[in-house]
């Protein structure tokens, strides 16, 4: 009886320091919303994308350099990947995300987007525990390809420095300028197989990545995935 109380009290006292946790967390995203959106708070699901150069990028999400992004607007953040990314790797056949309960750093890898042989790391915008692992997103990947923003998000984690971390994050105008600078780049290191990756309207292929030589594969998708010019 006294081994079946204790639990009992060891579970009520967890469940009360997760809703303290959460609720102060809220608070946290709510103010930082506050501060980089005027208060405007949209739910995850009533994103507006604005479409650049055959990218979409939406207005109420902040990016991180390596093509992720991610909600502010919740105690749970949700994160995902960008429209670049989508286009860039084509149809997805698998993505492998840390489990559930792995605090992870910002920077660090959070989920691998495999397709074909080939595969690109992406690294968490936040710090913070994953608490929710999209399903229906790993179950259909290639669901990503018609909008990988909204409800398409690949996990939710519960952040632990919000209001600093999101000072190192972009906006859509500033991440629309980062992203031009990677496709021009791209666009210099790719000149002989120019018509297989853009099109005559300087939009990225679709499934770009798939076309770009082995020799060159690994320096080009480490510098558009795991490079972060945002860090100090």
């Amino acid at each position: 009886m006294v081994i079946i109380l204790v639990l009992m009290t060891f579970v009520i006292a967890m469940l009360v320091n997760t809703l303290v946790v959460q609720r102060v967390t809220r608070k946290q995203a709510e103010k930082v919303a506050k501060e980089r959106f005027d208060g405007t708070m949209v739910k995850a699901d009533g994103l507006k994308p604005s479409r650049v150069a055959g990218l979409a990028f939406a207005s109420d999400v902040q990016y991180h350099p390596g093509h992720t992004w991610v909600n502010l607007h919740n105690a749970l953040v949700p994160i995902g990947a960008d429209d670049f990314t989508c286009k860039f790797v084509g149809r997805i056949d698998r993505i492998e995300t840390l489990p559930v309960g792995v605090e992870v750093k910002r920077g660090q890898p959070i989920w691998r987007v495999l397709f074909g042989d080939r595969w690109i790391v992406q690294r968490a915008p936040v710090s913070g525990r994953i608490v929710v692992v999209n399903q229906k997103v790993l179950k259909n990947p290639d669901g990503l390809s018609e909008s990988p923003y909204g409800d398409r998000w690949i996990v939710k984690m519960l952040p632990e420095s919000l209001c600093t971390e999101s000072a190192k994050l972009f906006g859509k105008e500033s991440f629309m300028q980062i992203a031009d600078r990677a496709l021009s780049k791209l666009l210099g290191q790719l000149k002989p197989a120019l018509g297989a990756v853009y099109t005559d309207s300087g939009a990225l292929v679709t499934g770009a990545a798939r076309q770009i030589e082995e020799k060159k594969w690994e320096e080009i998708s480490t510098e558009l995935f795991n490079s972060d010019p945002g860090e100090d």
